[in-house]
């Protein structure tokens, strides 16, 4: 009986041991986050390629090939992000996203708080390295004037 019960704690204890490490949204955030420049006023843009959720209360926007945006929103898009197939950019000057411009998410509207230039290599390196899957990227967004 005893060694059945310790063949039933060891297979317990590998099962644990091989089960995925799932991050935290904050640690996923933490990530972009070390790797976003300074703070900008806005982007001029001609075409939005895609966007993807980074962590709780940001989203990444692809306006084009190595231009990605780190987009802080305030509440309360934070946590419907990661499960939101569109969202809408709602800008008041069209071909520009600016601080004083929103992001739909859903029915929620929400304020930018903040916009940053991100480098997705070093990202993606990052989030490698921790074993940390880099969520997969949304091709479906429009741009609304507001």
């Amino acid at each position: 009986m005893k060694a059945i019960a310790l063949i039933f704690t060891g297979v317990l204890l590998a099962g644990c041991t091989t089960q995925e490490r799932r991050p935290t949204l904050e640690q996923v955030e933490e990530v972009y986050l070390r790797h976003a420049g300074s703070e900008v006023q806005h982007v001029m843009f001609s075409t939005i390629r895609g966007w993807r959720p980074a962590g709780v209360r940001m989203l990444v926007i692809e306006f084009g090939p190595r231009r990605d945006y780190l987009v802080e929103l305030t509440p309360p898009c934070e946590m419907n992000l990661r499960f939101e197939p569109v969202i809408r950019v709602v800008n008041t000057q069209r071909g520009i996203l600016s601080r004083f411009d929103s992001i739909q998410v859903g029915r929620d509207v929400c304020r930018i708080v903040s916009l940053r230039r991100i480098d997705m290599n070093d990202v993606r390196a990052d989030l490698e390295s921790l074993r940390l899957d880099t969520p997969a990227g949304n091709e479906r967004i429009s741009e609304e004037p507001g």
